[in-house]
């Protein structure tokens, strides 16, 4: 009996050293972070409540028209867009290979043709129609329309774990803004600042939160608009219009401006008219155009670019 048990002793040491070693492995790929399983979820508070969206979304079709550039600072490229987004001249060579979702996209996209993408997240915004539909194929995470551009992006990096990004892209944009801001200070002065777009139907006015600028001009600057214009909007609303009769009380000291759509010849009644060049802000020559196709996105790569010609015609002097 003995013999038997000086036999059988090294093939338990064997086996046990055996478990030892497997157990020393999968606790070393554990704490190097190994990829997590592709169908691990976990909770992201949204518009729409809370949703169960992958750890690690990979295949993320975007329906929100102005948040591709997000994603793209984040390193992160959707694999489709509406059609609007891909209108974006900053974005064009980024966007090259991504699916056009086509016009409506952003309200009521086609289910069949985001469902034969396989996505395993859609992010949209909150006007969205057909949301319950799209939930059968994929979690579905909605933005407010006139949410703030810099929570927009955190809350992006929430969403795909990329919070270290997000922070690295605001501490840079900082820093640029904060190289422009003594010399605004002195052009600005105190003075005020509009951003309207003419149209047959009148002028359109804008406040932060809807793109053309307003996110630098009002947000990262901290300029204002005449204050009986700023009473002109609604909670939760992004834009106003404006009748001609109004413009001298809402229009303010400096006016960055664009024809409404792009559309020249629509607002070329408002561009006429005495009551538009009457305004001190275009007599004096403190009222600069844009270009539509450039100031209408709202994004990171937008922003970049929109600084560069806002501070060349607000510091041309």
């Amino acid at each position: 009996m003995q013999r038997n048990r000086l036999v059988q002793k090294p093939t338990s040491v064997l086996m046990l050293s055996a478990l030892l070693l497997m157990l020393l492995w999968l606790g070393s790929a554990c704490s190097n972070g190994a990829a997590p399983n592709a169908s691990e979820t976990r909770s992201f508070t949204a518009e729409n409540g809370e949703v169960d969206v992958p750890v690690k979304p990979e295949r993320i079709v975007l329906l929100a028209p102005n948040y591709a550039g997000y994603l793209l600072a984040l390193g992160i490229t959707p694999i489709a867009v509406p059609e609007f987004t891909l209108g974006n001249p900053y974005l064009q060579d980024e966007l090259a290979d991504v699916e056009n979702l086509g016009a409506t996209a952003a309200i009521e996209p086609s289910v069949e043709q985001i469902a034969a993408l396989e996505p395993d997240l859609i992010i949209g915004l909150t006007a969205l129609k057909n949301t319950e539909q799209l939930e059968k194929v994929a979690p579905v995470v909605l933005f407010a329309p006139t949410k703030n551009n810099r929570e927009v992006l955190r809350d992006l990096g929430v969403l795909t774990q990329r919070e270290e990004e997000a922070g690295k892209w605001l501490e840079q944009w900082d820093a640029k803004i904060d190289g422009y801001k003594d010399e605004v200070e002195a052009a600005a002065n105190g003075k005020t600042f509009s951003i309207m777009y003419p149209s047959d139907k009148g002028v359109y006015m804008f406040r932060e939160g809807y793109g053309r600028g307003t996110e630098i001009l009002y947000g990262d600057f901290g300029l204002n608009m005449p204050e009986r214009a700023e009473k002109a909007f609604e909670e939760g609303q992004g834009f106003v219009l404006l009748s001609l009769e109004v413009l001298p009380e809402m229009a303010g000291d400096y006016i960055f401006y664009a024809p409404w759509l792009g559309n020249a010849e629509g607002a070329s009644a408002v561009f006429e008219s005495e009551m538009w060049k009457g305004l001190p802000a275009v007599a004096e020559d403190r009222a600069f155009p844009v270009d539509y196709n450039i100031f209408t996105f709202s994004d990171p790569y937008s922003w970049e670019g929109q600084l560069e010609i806002l501070m060349g015609l607000l510091l041309a002097e």
